[in-house]
């Protein structure tokens, strides 16, 4: 395949990519916000990790974008010529497809096999089990950064409590805490809830013991 139609299959990837087309670490922003705001925690939101290939997390993104979109290709039935701006011919756009189909196989196996690589480069991630149905979620939340405690929670589907996670996500906002805070484990949730209720009450603490001086003098 020529550079041309290499360039539009990246373009293309990453338009319709499920990990968003530019890198940023959702947990560092979360807990950037809190510390801007005065918040505090015992412990980061985030955490960096040794990528297969020892590549940078915003390169690693776009093979996931990549991957994502030559295994999903049937599955989503993505329009390849849905950008009136690139021009391409009925030849190019099988050639595409071709090219597509062609690597499917290999590339779920690459996932795979990168799976297993990230877990065998970060000893906090390896007693995790990487599967056809959990290593993109795996991968993704090693290069947007998230806790290994997290990135565990979030795989184990069949136990997680979607009620309990919108419940905390009410409680964060009535804190004034707009900022998305991604998927939490129950103890991360936790730490996070302590550090704010911490927070308000020193700020109270500290209004009124402004207050008082105000009406001393």
């Amino acid at each position: 395949m020529n550079e041309k139609l290499q360039i539009f299959l990246t373009k293309l990837a990453l338009k319709y990519s499920p990990f968003g087309k530019e890198w940023y670490s959702g947990p560092k922003c979360f807990e950037d916000g809190l510390n801007a705001k005065g918040i505090k925690l015992p412990e980061h939101l985030y955490y960096q990790y040794k990528l297969p290939g020892n590549d940078k997390p915003e390169l690693y993104m776009m093979k996931l974008a990549l991957y994502s979109f030559f295994i999903d290709y049937d599955k989503y039935g993505y329009d390849i010529c849905s950008d009136k701006t690139e021009k391409i011919t009925q030849s190019e756009k099988n050639l595409i497809i071709n090219e597509i189909r062609s690597k499917q196989k290999e590339y779920a196996q690459k996932i795979l096999d990168d799976g297993k690589e990230l877990l065998k480069q970060n000893p906090n991630l390896q007693h995790l089990s990487v599967n056809p149905d959990n290593v993109f979620d795996i991968l993704a939340g090693a290069t947007f950064w998230y806790l290994p405690r997290n990135i565990e929670y979030f795989i184990d589907y069949k136990n997680r409590d979607i009620n309990k996670e919108q419940e905390i996500y009410g409680i964060i906002k009535k804190y004034g805490i707009q900022e998305s805070c991604g998927i939490l484990a129950p103890e991360v949730a936790d730490m996070i809830i302590s550090a704010l209720e911490k927070h308000k009450q020193t700020s109270f603490l500290s209004y009124v013991n402004k207050n008082q001086e105000h009406q001393s003098s």
